[in-house]
């Protein structure tokens, strides 16, 4: 049934499938009740071509004929009053009301005007007592101020009833309300006290015959005084002339579906009460009464007004409670979404969120289908259910909601899965198929009020209610209503929104993993190159003049050995690590002499994301430098200096080059452009520029404070410190003094090595015997290593930290204890393997240079007086 263009008679109903001929009884009946009489003029010329025949003598005219004038048959002093009337009837579309009318023959009557097609019609009937027209006006006036006061739509439509029969007088008053289904529902009622209870109760659907018309919304207002009243024909005296329309006249005459309906009820008289609401005929006051009841045209009116106030109210209401509802569901969808923006796992936060989206729609039970996989808040479905389901979600809620409270009549194998859910709703979850929500609800038993099986005849009847028959109706649901829909909507458009962007975060992580993953194959390529480009040219590098061969392969060897270094920390970027030894470790194979870079700044810590991109940038710079830059002659010179920057709240690093051949402009942007254009404000959120200047470089690079902090770096990374003292080094190894000629310390010494690796072991023994030790003993255990400590004590000793999946601490403490000094050796980028109880024992990282090991065992026989003389 379409709302708004076909309605429900509730009152004049009795088949479900009304012919043709059923409609034209119930519009053009031919009779009118006996209550007044009825006049049809033709226009334009206003002739009298029908006529009910009791209006000669109802009027006192016997003027009145076929044929006769407007005027012949109202009187001059009336014809204004009804012109008026025909003007305000054509403008409302509904009868125009004109009370105690002195017509022509001296009587007093109230006169009904409206039009029908081209006929102008007047229904003239007693006029009320103009003693009581006081009374019934105050009587409004305190009604509607009793109806203005509810607040609640229930408590609206109870005092609507009882104000309505404390006004008309009926035995009963109900008021029905239409569900989405146009199935009309008693949702409030006044009655006598020994009548049966209808509240509650549906209308059978046998009981109510979908008229196509109008009228309930335009004439509000329809009245029978008596069902088994003698009724008065309509004369028609002129030929040709169809059937009178009478759908908006006050006295058409009783259908025989509606007298047969009435007859069953036990119902002599009735009024009905149209209640229309934004233009929907969305309930209606029905009022019955067990004897003959005649309503004045005042009363009428009285009641016409009460019940277009009470759908005023009803709007009002309405529209209170969506606002209310859309304000709940706003706060609850916003909470929602707040909480969504901090998650990661969309799909898990939304079913985590079952319960409380339940709130949204009243429902007995809720699940969600994302990702392929089902979550239900209450109850739990067997795989084939659920595949059935989202199958049919996937027909029906592709991309709009999907309602029903009659599942069995939608998909009967559904249904008979599941027997306790008759309304389902299907709310599409994702902007593209495939994410559902399903929201249940529960059958809910209806009570249909059903007309006794055989009418009664006008002989049997009573004069009291009939009991009615009352049946089930079985399989529906509560419908949804407007309100869970708007809900539903909210909730969709949420979820869309949220899944949407969750959808879009993969998609976009996933190519930027990708992205990611390729930079980074290519950056391996690009510095497997770059490595052995270095090598070679650290190779192919002529000695120094005056330099031996040997030297100049030392040189060489310590060169190679601080590329690699610079390579693990190219690799290590977890914890982090300090600026200055990120810039030593990239820059020592480029020193060519004493002073070729200079560091300034204060010890900096900078975390492990930062760091990466740091050494990345250094790396390349140092590259560039070496291939084209200052480094790539023996008369540049490096500038490193960084400082914070208190207005701006970062640290500035600026790399200067000066002594270097003529800079030109690059011809084509490569990785290291990219990490400055790029990466250092896209990862850190900073900025880097570059001023290629013709004496040299310029590199400026500036982080935000969170990727430095200030650090304690005397012995190892202590606790932050707030501050530092802004140191200016030039550039050596970690444990390489910073002259040119290692230490004579290990001369006649006798030196302990402990080393698994023979070439390793070979190559360092050679060394300390090249530099004067007196021998060296070489193990590659420490059970080895105590042996020879006690064979031949030594003067000093290299563990390798690392020895075959064993450490070397337990020799170490013994060596400790007999006061022998120690270094160890690890290819380890941090100290983790080594015990804190070492903390002031050097460490040597492989792969190192033999001189450094020469020097720093040296540099402990010096401190510890063990040296030989």
């Amino acid at each position: 049934m379409e709302r708004g263009r076909r309605c429900v008679d509730l009152v004049e109903c009795g088949r479900s499938d009304p012919t043709e001929s059923d409609l034209e009884a119930f519009f053009s009946p031919g009779f009118i009740q006996p209550r007044g009489c009825l006049l049809s003029f033709g226009l334009p010329r206003f002739i009298l071509q029908r006529h009910s025949e009791n209006a000669t003598i109802f009027l006192a005219n016997p003027a009145i004929s076929s044929g006769a004038s407007l005027e012949d048959c109202i009187g001059p002093a009336a014809l204004e009053h009804v012109f008026s009337a025909m003007d305000e009837s054509r403008q409302l579309g509904r009868p125009a009301l004109l009370f105690d009318l002195s017509l022509a023959g001296g009587t007093v009557r109230d006169v009904a005007v409206h039009l029908s097609g081209d006929e102008l019609i007047l229904e003239c009937e007693p006029s009320g007592k103009p003693e009581e027209n006081g009374r019934l006006i105050s009587q409004l006036r305190m009604v509607i101020d009793r109806l203005r006061d509810k607040t609640d739509l229930q408590a609206l439509f109870t005092s609507v009833v009882q104000e309505v029969k404390l006004v008309s007088g009926f035995d009963r008053v109900m008021l029905y309300r239409f569900d989405r289904n146009g199935l009309p529902k008693v949702v409030a009622e006044e009655k006598r006290p020994d009548l049966d209870e209808f509240k509650g109760h549906y209308l059978s659907i046998e009981d109510v015959p979908i008229l196509a018309t109008s009228q309930y919304r335009r004439t509000r207002v329809r009245v029978i005084d008596d069902v088994i009243a003698q009724e008065i024909p309509v004369v028609n005296d002129v030929r040709g002339l169809c059937p009178l329309d009478m759908s908006f006249a006050q006295f058409r005459g009783v259908s025989p579906l509606a007298r047969a309906y009435f007859l069953s009820r036990g119902v002599r008289a009735s009024m009905a009460v149209s209640l229309v609401v934004d233009g929907v005929l969305w309930g209606m006051i029905a009022c019955r009464h067990y004897e003959s009841r005649v309503v004045t045209m005042d009363e009428r009116a009285i009641a016409k007004m009460i019940g277009e106030f009470a759908a005023l109210q009803i709007a009002a209401l309405i529209r209170s409670y969506r606002l209310e509802v859309t304000i709940r569901a706003h706060a609850l969808i916003e909470h929602f979404l707040h909480n969504a923006a901090s998650t990661l796992d969309i799909p898990s936060y939304v079913r985590s969120q079952l319960a409380s989206l339940m709130s949204l729609v009243d429902c007995d039970d809720i699940a969600v289908w994302i990702n392929n996989e089902w979550t239900q808040h209450k109850g739990k479905l067997a795989g084939d259910i659920i595949a059935i389901l989202v199958a049919e979600a996937d027909i029906r809620a592709r991309s709009e909601i999907w309602t029903t409270e009659h599942l069995s009549a939608e998909n009967r194998a559904l249904h008979s899965l599941l027997p306790w859910a008759a309304g389902l709703m299907i709310i599409p979850i994702s902007p593209q198929p495939g994410d559902y929500m399903f929201v249940f609800r529960r059958e809910i038993i209806r009570v249909v009020n059903r007309p006794a099986s055989v009418p009664l005849s006008q002989a049997e009847y009573s004069g009291g209610d009939v009991p009615p028959q009352l049946t089930s109706l079985r399989g529906r649901s509560d419908p949804w209503t407007t309100e869970d829909e708007e809900a539903a909507e909210q909730l969709r458009s949420a979820l869309i929104e949220v899944m949407g962007a969750y959808r879009q975060q993969q998609l976009l992580e996933r190519a930027e993993a990708e992205t990611r993953q390729r930079m980074l194959n290519e950056e391996l390529s690009h510095r497997v190159k770059n490595i052995l480009a270095v090598v070679q040219s650290l190779v192919s590098r002529p000695p120094s003049p005056g330099r031996s061969l040997d030297d100049h392969f030392m040189a060489l060897r310590g060169r190679i050995a601080a590329l690699a270094t610079a390579h693990d920390q190219v690799s290590r970027a977890s914890d982090g690590g300090s600026l200055r030894s990120l810039l030593e470790a990239e820059l020592a194979p480029y020193r060519l002499q004493p002073g070729t870079v200079i560091f300034e700044g204060p010890d900096l810590w900078v975390p492990g994301k930062a760091l990466s991109i740091m050494t990345l940038l250094f790396h390349e710079l140092a590259t560039n430098a070496a291939k084209y830059g200052a480094l790539s002659v023996r008369e540049g010179r490096l500038d490193v200096r960084w400082e914070h920057n208190d207005r701006d709240k970062t640290w500035d690093i600026v790399w200067t080059e000066t002594g270097g051949p003529l800079v030109k402009a690059a011809v084509r942007s490569g990785f290291g452009s990219v990490l400055l254009e790029r990466a250092v404000s896209h990862e850190l959120g900073g900025s880097a520029s570059r001023d290629l200047r013709p004496e040299g470089a310029i590199i400026r690079v500036s982080v935000p404070d969170k990727f430095g902090s200030l650090a304690c770096l005397v012995e190892e990374r202590g606790s932050l410190a707030s501050g530092g003292p802004v140191t200016k080094t030039a550039l050596h190894s970690p444990h390489e003094p910073t002259a040119t000629e290692p230490s004579k310390g290990v001369t006649d010494a006798h030196i302990l090595l402990v080393e698994d690796q023979l070439l390793i072991a070979m190559e360092v023994e050679e060394a300390l015997l090249d530099f004067g030790a007196a021998d060296v003993t070489t193990v590659s255990s420490v059970d080895e290593g105590l042996d020879a400590m006690h064979a031949n004590p030594p003067d000093a000793a290299v563990l390798d930290v690392n020895l075959d999946g064993k450490t070397s601490v337990g020799l170490a403490r013994r060596l400790r204890e007999r006061g022998v000094p120690f270094v160890f050796a690890t290819g380890y980028m941090d100290r983790s393997m080594i015990p804190d109880e070492f903390h002031n024992v050097p460490v040597i990282r492989k792969p190192y240079a033999t001189s450094e090991i020469v020097t720093v065992l040296g540099a402990l026989l010096s401190a510890s007086g063990n040296a030989i003389p």
